[in-house]
């Protein structure tokens, strides 16, 4: 009796995983609030009931979960300092809470029963499922013409998914998961050609979409996935496909509709990162904090005419299209680094760089480019979206945990948790 019930701890924590990584392209709710919460409680059971602690050790792969839970420290610790005590304080510590719960479940360790296989798996069908969804509402339309399905299938991904920054990094994260797949991981043939199939219409539906950032970030992976093949398996005509892919890619992003604007038109972007920078200026060292920040900044933005012109006209006008609440203080600086800049001055700038930097030298043997490739999609859009909102930090710690604990799990081998799938 002892025994099952130990067994059914351990899995609770998978099951916790899978009801995230399945919940992370909504919009952040009851059902993201649900699946944390159900992680880190089954997290501590699991950890109880089957004693972990007794096989704990200390390892610099620890450092990583370290940051995690030191950035999100600074927002209490500065907020001691802050005068100010406004709503955004309450949302700031929601939206970085998993840099704490996973930094913990990632220094304590996590249940054994854990494998890539599960997340992977859920999370490309989670995708397909959306595509699949997403286009028949844009069929039932009634469209005449490829590219008016390709609008109709934007605008309702973002009216009742969640806008393209969230689902574009959750489609980047599902393809680097198919791509283990097929090419590294054991399980069958049959899925392993389910799975490389699945993951085209995804490719697909990042092509299509609005934004830039996405589907820069997809190119970035397919090309760095084909070099790192080349080069392990020393199959030197690879080349002269990433010569043709790469001159396919230009010619694409040439003709792609965000990018001709994008030439013409000065991104609005720039004139938020200027507020931005003059604010940091002001306390560079150890920031305004949490409430404060934010504050100043909107105050000074709606004071600067390019700004006010180009970015909270239009924030204001989406909102009340959109029937939300006009809450101006949603408005941040479009980057991570200048938003933490702001809030917690140069210490939490160096954190932030050392949580995002540190996962890239873990070592996790054959498991590590999947790792990077994630880290580097999570790194892409931090430079145009502020932690939070469109960037939550829970997409970043789920995929470090992941990939660490499957390849600690594992032994360093691959070890399929679908065996009874597998074609004899």
């Amino acid at each position: 009796m002892l025994q099952r019930l130990k067994q059914i701890a351990s899995y609770l924590p998978v099951l916790g995983v899978i009801l995230l990584s399945t919940a992370l392209p909504f919009h952040y709710g009851g059902y993201q609030r649900f699946s944390l919460y159900f992680l880190a409680v089954t997290h501590v059971l699991d950890y109880l009931v089957n004693q972990r602690w007794k096989n704990w050790k200390w390892s610099n792969m620890h450092w990583v979960y370290i940051c995690q839970i030191a950035f999100f420290l600074l927002i209490p610790i500065w907020q001691i300092g802050d005068d100010l005590h406004t709503p955004i304080l309450q949302r700031t510590i929601e939206n970085y809470l998993p840099f704490l719960i996973f930094g913990i479940c990632g220094i304590m360790g996590i249940t054994d029963k854990l494998r890539i296989e599960y997340v992977a798996i859920a999370m490309i069908l989670t995708s397909v499922g959306i595509i699949i969804y997403v286009s028949v509402l844009s069929y039932l339309v009634g469209v005449g013409s490829f590219a008016a399905w390709v609008d109709w299938f934007n605008i309702h991904a973002h009216d009742h998914i969640n806008s393209h920054m969230i689902l574009n990094l959750y489609w980047n994260f599902s393809i680097i998961m198919g791509l283990y797949l097929v090419l590294r991981s054991r399980i069958g043939v049959v899925w392993k050609s389910v799975m490389g199939v699945a993951i085209i219409p995804i490719a697909i539906a990042v092509c299509v979409s609005d934004g830039r950032t996405g589907l820069l970030t997809f190119i970035g992976i397919i090309f760095v996935t084909m070099l790192y093949c080349m080069f392990t398996y020393r199959k030197w005509w690879v080349m002269g496909i990433i010569l043709g892919f790469a001159v396919c890619a230009v010619a694409f992003l040439s003709q792609h509709e965000r990018f001709i604007v994008a030439r013409s038109e000065t991104n609005s972007r720039v004139y938020i990162w200027n507020v931005a920078t003059e604010l940091i200026k002001e306390k560079p060292l150890f920031g305004h904090g949490v409430c404060s920040a934010r504050e100043e900044f909107v105050e000074r933005g709606l004071g600067d005419e390019a700004f006010y012109n180009h970015y909270a006209k239009s924030f204001v006008a989406y909102l009340q299209r959109t029937n939300q609440k006009v809450d101006l203080s949603m408005m941040h600086p479009h980057n991570a680094i200048l938003e933490t800049w702001m809030q917690f001055g140069i210490i939490g700038v160096v954190l932030l760089i050392g949580l995002i930097v540190l996962p890239l030298t873990m070592r996790l043997g054959k498991y590590q480019l999947y790792l990077s490739l994630c880290v580097f999609a999570f790194a892409m859009q931090s430079i145009f979206e502020s932690l939070g909102g469109n960037l939550q930090p829970q997409y970043f710690c789920l995929m470090v945990l992941f990939w660490h604990y499957h390849y600690l799990n594992n032994g360093g081998k691959d070890i399929s948790p679908t065996a009874h799938l597998v074609a004899p």
